[in-house]
């Protein structure tokens, strides 16, 4: 059974509402927001309330409170319909704010005629404020009629959480601009690199390094250029000895102590040279073939069918060290056992994959 809360209704225009914060303070506090998925829902789930953590980056008198149930769904949230807007380049970023006493997702999701786009974005503390900003660019020109907010979206549920949130700003203006981050190894070593196209009062950027793309530590810190419309290019080189597969992303800090993560990276040194078995195999039409070289190499990746005849050429060209994953299309072959064979340096190997139509 959903659950409403219900103040009273407050309806803003597609102007006005894209370019306004829902503080409970002067907005929100008036929407009918709508429990569902607690399993069960009650009247205690969704409630505004005094601000219980003024301290840190939040200090708004009223938070939402969302009690989250042991027995909910994973997906359990609040949503509103009291909102009309169309995304633009101005309100596509939202940003919102948290205080969680678990690590999990959040989930930030718009719905509208023509729009159903959920995004996730994980916290990274627990038990104090935190700002998480959400992409919606993907989205500019649509209608935005319903807003939903998911507080605590794990993979599954395994237990019930309280969890306080406030300020979704839909005019926010994140601080940075990164154009490119990527990441190489250099040896036993990992080259990080990223530009930014324009900065506004970037602090700077903390590394962060996983090995699981879960749990991040940080590594260093890059001071940014503060304000600057120039683009800005960056590097760091970690010197720790590493193996096997690594992750890393940058935390953006402005100097008011708001931040937002970038993408992450991942990062494999590869020891040795490999052609690994095609996936799925059999298959039809298409298929993965992954291969793996220690160092830049000339590659060439080619398809014989079972008389030796070529009936494709995949790669055949320099290509960085690594590991590199190549789709295979055979919609114009026809059905039985082909090989593939790669050589690179004084490398070679070949192996077999069966199509079947």
């Amino acid at each position: 059974m959903k659950r409403l809360f219900v103040l009273s209704l407050f309806l803003f225009s597609v102007s006005v509402f894209g370019q306004v914060t829902i503080d409970f303070d002067t907005t929100g506090q008036n929407f009918t927001w709508v429990s569902f998925a607690n399993n069960p829902d009650s009247s205690i789930d969704f409630t505004i309330v005094a601000n219980p953590f003024m301290t840190g980056i939040n200090t708004s008198a009223n938070v939402a409170k969302h009690i989250v149930n042991a027995t909910a769904s994973p997906w359990a949230g609040a949503f509103t319909d009291d909102v009309s807007f169309t995304v633009t380049a101005g309100n596509s970023t939202p940003a919102i704010m948290v205080y969680k006493e678990v690590i999990s997702n959040c989930a930030l999701k718009f719905e509208g005629p023509v729009l159903g786009h959920e995004v996730k974005v994980p916290n990274t503390v627990t038990n104090q404020w935190e700002q998480l900003v959400f992409d919606f660019t993907a989205d500019i020109g649509k209608t935005v009629t319903r807003v939903v907010f998911f507080p605590d979206f794990p993979d599954t549920r395994t237990a019930g959480s309280t969890n306080y949130w406030d300020n979704l700003k839909f005019d926010f203006v994140i601080p940075v601009e990164l154009t490119s981050f990527t990441a190489s190894f250099v040896g036993s070593k990992v080259q990080l690199n990223w530009i930014t196209a324009t900065e506004t009062n970037n602090q700077g950027f903390e590394i962060q390094r996983s090995v699981d793309n879960r749990n991040f530590e940080k590594i260093a810190f890059v001071n940014g250029k503060g304000t600057t419309t120039e683009k800005q290019s960056y590097s760091y080189l970690d010197n720790t000895e590493l193996t096997g597969s690594n992750y890393y992303r940058l935390k953006q800090l402005d100097f008011d102590g708001s931040y937002s993560f970038s993408n992450t990276v991942e990062v494999t040194r590869v020891v040795s040279y490999e052609l690994s078995q095609n996936y799925p195999n059999p298959f039809n039409p298409t298929t993965t073939i992954t291969y793996s070289i220690p160092q830049n190499s000339f590659v060439t990746l080619k398809v014989y069918n079972i008389l030796g005849s070529e009936v494709a050429e995949l790669v055949n060209g320099q290509v960085e060290a690594g590991v590199h994953k190549i789709n295979f299309n055979s919609f114009n072959l026809n059905s039985g056992v082909y090989f593939y064979t790669i050589k690179a340096g004084n490398f070679n190997s070949a192996k077999k994959m069966t199509l079947m139509k």
